[in-house]
């Protein structure tokens, strides 16, 4: 827990930097899991970059995809059970209906996965579907810029590429779609 404690210590400690790049930090997993300062941490670098729009950094911390689907489902049906079933919502499509409770409910344009695994493991499942995926020998905590900016330069590379598969896919989709209906 000392190297995540001293990565959170580095990004917080980088306000400048992300706030000159409108970079916004989130954390999201089972953060209840980690000790109360480094769990405070976590808060105070979200809270100060809560307002940037450029960028998204999701840091996943105690995080796996079955926890995200517990938690989406008890968050639905706590706020059900609240405010009761609205026609809005029951007519939402199940995939925005689940965005609005995932914990990252937007798909990543990038997914690392490090510790030298090469696997997703339980691991955003539902959101990666077309994300790019790149797999690092190195633990997170000890990643240097280098190491990110590797990662982004790859990214522009192939983005091209990647947009255009992502874009017939969605082409396809929508007549699949037209058919059906």
């Amino acid at each position: 827990m000392d190297l995540a404690r001293k990565k959170l210590d580095e990004i917080s400690q980088n306000e400048a930097f992300l706030q000159k790049h409108d970079i916004r930090v989130k954390v999201c997993g089972n953060i209840s899991l980690a000790p109360q300062d480094v769990q405070t941490t976590m808060q105070e670098v979200e809270k100060r970059t809560e307002k940037n729009q450029s960028l998204l950094l999701n840091i996943a911390f105690c995080y796996d995809s079955t926890y995200e689907m517990e938690r989406l489902f008890n968050k639905y049906y706590e706020d059900h059970e609240k405010n009761g079933l609205n026609n809005e919502e029951v007519e939402l499509s199940s995939k925005r209906l689940l965005n609005k409770y995932l914990l990252i409910p937007n798909e990543p344009d990038i997914l690392v996965r490090t510790s030298n695994e090469i696997r997703l493991s339980d691991f955003m499942t539902f959101q990666s579907g077309l994300s790019m995926l790149t797999f690092l020998e190195e633990n997170w905590p000890e990643m240097s810029i280098w190491s990110i900016l590797k990662i982004i330069l790859r990214y522009q590379v192939e983005e091209k590429n990647f947009l255009i598969i992502k874009e017939s896919i969605e082409k396809n989709a929508k007549k699949v779609k037209e058919v059906l209906v």
